[in-house]
């Protein structure tokens, strides 16, 4: 079963940047290439370990990872909204 797979993408723009294969990525993760695939592809995710290994290695946050920032925009309207709520 497919994920959603917007983090998936974001991960192979961030290798493809570097100019990594997915057997290099996983060497430097210490996993095999066949995970990072499995990831890219939206079929799995890694581990919070991974997350945190892949976030120092391309040194972005986990927000900028999973795409928080790019995905979420709140305008002073949603937050003014979202207080009144609470």
């Amino acid at each position: 079963m497919l994920i959603n797979n917007e983090f998936g993408i974001k991960l192979a723009k961030l290798r493809k940047e570097r100019k990594l294969t997915q057997e290099e990525l996983g060497e430097l993760l210490g996993i095999n290439g066949k995970s990072v695939s499995k990831w890219e592809r939206g079929i799995t995710r890694p581990n919070v370990e991974n997350i945190l290994k892949i976030c120092v290695l391309f040194r972005i946050s986990s927000d900028e990872l999973f795409l928080l920032y790019e995905n979420t925009s709140f305008s002073d309207e949603k937050l003014k909204k979202l207080s009144e709520k609470e």
